[in-house]
């Protein structure tokens, strides 16, 4: 009987312990838990609830473990997702910064322009600019005014695509300049390609070269001498010659024994009457002009070439105004001289209409008594001449404030061409 009861406990134990094992909160381990308790002695109970002590103790672990898991898990599922919503956020601000950078890359072409056009800006006051005005370039070596902005072979498209469209044109001393902010560009043909009175419409940009680049002060008398000191030769008219009204004052750079170099500001009075600096020139001069002149029988190379290109611009208007393309002519010649009066009745008696220039060629220069005058062979025909002629004439050029006009003319000779 004994025998029997142990190995009933040692079911009910195996039992219990089976149940404890598994969910203890199953309605059918619950059942057996209670019948177990009703058929087990003291001991037996003693020892099942100790059992069941250490089963309740392990379960409460596992509990407690399984929570701490579960918070573990819930607090890695929080941050998972708020590592997915940073990432989404991070994907959703990714185009902004895409934009952002757009439009850095968009107003950069702006800055570029600005930064470009600045680069033709030389303030008169900045040290920089002043060493460069007054360094001693000889027209021969280079550009009155070096800079890197714009410089000698550039074209007009390149220089123009670079720091936009010229500010005006400078009526110069012979040759049209080109004003760009503070520099004045020389170019190759008598004024730019462009639509205004001092233009040049039948030209490509594209085929207009710079040749020299001068500075161009646009500022006071009183702000030049503010800055660059009190000049060698100060502003003053010349009393000498048919033409008064145009003003200089000049800076000697370098001398030597015969020649000096001097930056010579042509100047202007304005509406005030105040002096305004306009563009400044760099020549070689001789020290004593007039043994110089003699010694030579004829007027500077810079003179020469710019009153060459002055003489072809003129002949080249002249064709162009008898044949009532345009009145450029008078860029060159003032309509109330006598040279003027002449080409206007030439033009309204007919008889030089479909006029054609076949050959122009300058052969002499002289200057004396501060007017110049040039020798010129002109191959021509018109409606009226009877084939191509040949004429030479000497013109008669004097320096105005607004550069050099061709005032009145004698023809040498006139014959049909050979």
């Amino acid at each position: 009987m004994l025998r029997i009861l142990m190995l009933m406990m040692g079911a009910l134990m195996i039992t219990a312990a089976c149940g404890n094992g598994e969910d203890s909160d199953t309605p059918v381990e619950n059942e057996e838990a209670a019948e177990t308790e009703e058929s087990t002695s003291p001991e037996e109970s003693a020892e099942t609830d100790s059992d069941n002590g250490n089963s309740e103790e392990e379960s409460g672990e596992q509990e407690t473990s399984e929570e701490s898991s579960t918070e573990e898990g819930a607090s890695e599922e929080a941050e998972n997702e708020d590592t997915e919503d940073g990432s989404d956020s991070s994907v959703e601000e990714q185009p902004e910064e895409a934009e952002s950078e757009e439009e850095t890359v968009e107003e950069s072409p702006g800055n570029a322009d600005e930064s470009e056009a600045a680069a033709t800006e030389f303030d008169i006051n900045n040290a920089d600019t002043q060493k460069r005005l007054m360094a001693p370039n000889y027209p021969e070596d280079g550009l009155s005014f070096e800079q890197e902005a714009i410089t000698e072979g550039m074209t007009q498209t390149e220089v123009e695509d670079l720091h936009g469209q010229y500010d005006f044109i400078y009526p110069g001393h012979g040759r049209t300049v080109t004003i760009y902010d503070n520099l004045g560009v020389v170019y190759s043909v008598p004024g730019p390609y462009g639509e205004d009175e001092l233009a040049t419409t039948d030209v490509s940009p594209d085929e207009v070269v710079v040749e020299n680049v001068m500075y161009y002060a646009g500022v006071s008398y009183d702000e030049v001498v503010a800055a660059l000191g009190e000049p060698d030769v100060d502003a003053h008219e010349p009393e000498e010659g048919p033409v008064s009204g145009y003003h200089f004052m000049e800076y000697v750079l370098d001398q030597g024994e015969e020649m000096a170099l001097a930056g010579v500001f042509w100047m202007h009075e304005d509406e005030n009457g105040e002096l305004m600096a306009d563009v400044m020139t760099k020549n070689e001069k001789p020290i004593d002009v007039e043994a110089y002149n003699e010694s030579l029988g004829g007027v500077d190379e810079y003179t020469e070439e710019t009153l060459t290109a002055m003489m072809e611009g003129y002949l080249s208007s002249l064709e162009d105004y008898f044949n009532d393309e345009n009145e450029e002519v008078f860029d060159y010649t003032e309509p109330s001289s006598e040279n003027g009066g002449i080409i206007i009745n030439n033009k309204e008696s007919g008889s030089f209409r479909d006029h054609e220039n076949h050959n122009i060629e300058v052969l002499d220069i002289e200057e004396r008594d501060s007017v110049y005058y040039v020798t010129a062979s002109r191959e021509y025909s018109h409606a009226t001449s009877n084939g191509v002629r040949k004429a030479t004439v000497e013109y008669e050029i004097f320096n105005t404030t607004k550069g050099f006009k061709v005032m009145d003319f004698e023809q040498l000779d006139d014959e049909p061409a050979g």
